[in-house]
């Protein structure tokens, strides 16, 4: 394989992202805090302003009828870029004035022409356009009115073409333009993940496995819709908060596919689409066969266990949300203490899948997908620039062997740049 002198900076760079994200939900998950300053927290937003008397449940369409995928028991196996793989672009994102995004990207969204960023340290939102022109920032500056101490999630509403940033240590939703322009706020009284928005007027917010003791008919719940004012009009999903809330592993539930969203329940195999009118229809369902999860796997005391007891190579399970393409499904799964792509072929109906691939298209490699271009058969991910200058140190004497594209990336990036995305143009069909 080529460019071994990236493999190792690249592969450690990539389980270093996952490993922080699988903490930083672990503690979000499991951290308990007292009932007074629960209340405290939610002090901006009356209970009745945040539930009525009656939530009903998401219905779910047992008629539907998924796409199944069957999952192979040779999952370490190895396999081909250019099997999957058409050509691969980058995209040097452009200079901050007086200021630097960090290695690690919590949320990446490409929508409206523009290029939207959670820096995972920072928690600040950077915006650029789609030539990689830095454009604005919306930072954490304080407490006050269109203020915020840290953005731990936000959400771009093409529907009335606004950003929406959640701030979970203030409990509110600081919406701007898309020009970064604050326009209004919302207090909200529960916590929860991550939000999309579903239509103009309805947002599907996953509520994973927070604690939201204090609003009992959601308590075990890992899926609300809100309205625009954040009051709940229905939930789904339905867990058991007392023995499965200290289990999870972090990856992406809710996804678009097209101007469609589909939400995903991290432990299951099964794919939904959140219909306009608020249905779950199951899409795709990954059937594990021997490699499923027993049932009472969530009841793990704590991540540790559940680590220990299904991270091994009788157990395959959805790390997070199968993506879409015109042409393919892609979905990355945890097999042995590794994870494992799978490329379903929509046309062939066939499966290109391995634990290794073999760099046969010269590329810097195949890293976690943050996001993708559906119409386009594009997957998206990214790279720091210090992990592409720590590259740069091992290149060899003669460079000739190296693609132009990567030598112009090597030689225009240094350590204190921002990120390089990375497009993976998959085969259409």
């Amino acid at each position: 394989m080529k460019y071994n002198y990236l493999k190792n900076h690249f592969v450690m760079w990539t389980k270093h992202c996952l490993l922080f994200s699988l903490i930083i939900f672990s503690f979000t998950a499991c951290i308990k805090k007292k009932s007074n300053s629960r209340i405290e927290k939610f002090r901006n937003k009356n209970l009745s302003e945040t539930i009525g008397d009656y939530t009903p449940n998401m219905p779910i369409d047992t008629n539907a009828k998924p796409l199944e995928i069957s999952i192979p028991k040779d999952l370490d196996k190895s396999f081909k870029l250019s099997d999957v793989i058409e050509s691969v672009t980058y995209l040097k994102l452009g200079e901050v004035p007086n200021d630097i995004l960090t290695g690690l990207i919590r949320k990446l969204t490409i929508k409206n022409g523009k290029i939207f960023i959670l820096d995972g340290h920072k928690s600040d939102v950077f915006v650029f356009d789609d030539l990689g022109n830095f454009e604005f920032a919306v930072r954490g500056s304080g407490d006050g009115p269109g203020e915020f101490r840290k953005a731990s999630a936000f959400a771009v509403d093409s529907f009335n073409e606004e950003i929406a940033i959640h701030d979970d240590k203030l409990s509110k939703i600081v919406y701007y333009k898309l020009n970064g322009d604050f326009i209004r706020e919302e207090f909200i009284g529960f916590r929860f993940s991550d939000f999309e928005f579903l239509n103009d007027s309805t947002i599907a917010v996953e509520t994973a496995k927070t604690y939201n003791d204090h609003l009992p008919d959601i308590k075990n719940n890992q899926l609300i819709l809100v309205n625009k004012q954040w009051k709940i009009i229905s939930k789904g999903i339905d867990y058991n908060a007392n023995t499965e809330r200290k289990t999870f592993f972090s990856g992406q539930a809710l996804r678009f596919y097209g101007e469609n969203l589909s939400y995903f329940k991290p432990f299951s195999n099964t794919q939904y689409e959140i219909s306009k009118s608020g249905n779950l229809v199951p899409i795709v369902k990954f059937e594990m066969n021997q490699l499923s999860l027993p049932e009472q796997a969530e009841s793990a005391s704590d991540i540790d266990e559940f680590h220990n007891l299904y991270f091994k190579k009788d157990y395959a399970f959805l790390i997070s949300s199968p993506i879409h393409l015109k042409d393919w499904i892609y979905a990355l799964i945890e097999y042995n203490n590794r994870q494992i792509s799978i490329f379903y072929d929509k046309n062939s109906t066939e499966s290109i899948y391995g634990l290794n691939y073999e760099n046969d298209i010269q590329a810097l490699g195949f890293y976690y997908i943050e996001t993708l271009i559906p119409d386009s058969n594009q997957l998206v991910s990214y790279i720091s620039s210090e992990s592409i200058a720590k590259a740069k140190e091992n290149l060899p004497v003669d460079t000739s062997s190296i693609p132009e594209d990567i030598a112009k990336l090597f030689s225009k990036t240094v350590a204190e740049d921002n990120p390089v995305l990375i497009f993976y143009n998959l085969k259409s069909n």
